[in-house]
């Protein structure tokens, strides 16, 4: 008898590995689904986290370095030039320079943790949507295609 593929109970329908008969049960079709679902969730995160990281970067670096080096640098020199001009401007100077740039560092720092932890987030769930719709299309071919 030649049953309609996928609605028979033939051994040639349902989980075979031929071709002609609906979706079969070949390993190609899920290391397809594995390599592709692998290149967008890779290629949306390193974007992500390339984009925000740069941008806090050169943003947290730029505004804290010149706004703490300059204030820093004003303080000590006035303090200094009013006490004296020779080892007092050096001691206050690299003082308040390190104080104001581990300040910076660690604000920078923060900063850059924060956006990483937001671009991940963000990655990972548009990653784990992709996942699931393309799931959910692989079910809806399977149940279509008869596999029982």
């Amino acid at each position: 008898y030649a049953y309609p593929c996928g609605r028979s109970t033939s051994p040639s329908c349902g989980r075979s590995a031929s071709p002609s008969c609906g979706l079969s049960a070949s390993p190609s079709r899920g290391i397809a689904v594995t390599r592709s679902l692998s290149i967008a969730i890779t290629r949306s995160l390193s974007i992500a986290v390339t984009r925000s990281l740069s941008i806090a970067v050169t943003r947290s670096l730029s505004i804290a370095v010149t706004r703490s080096l300059s204030i820093a640098v004003t303080r000590s020199l006035s303090i200094a030039v009013t006490r004296s001009l020779s080892s007092a401007v050096t001691r206050s100077l690299s003082i308040a320079v390190t104080r104001s740039l581990s300040i910076a560092v660690t604000r920078s720092l923060s900063a850059v943790t924060r956006s990483l932890s937001i671009a991940v987030t963000r990655s990972l769930s548009i990653a784990s949507r992709g996942l699931s719709a393309r799931r959910h299309a692989v079910s809806q071919q399977t149940d279509e295609g008869g596999i029982f």
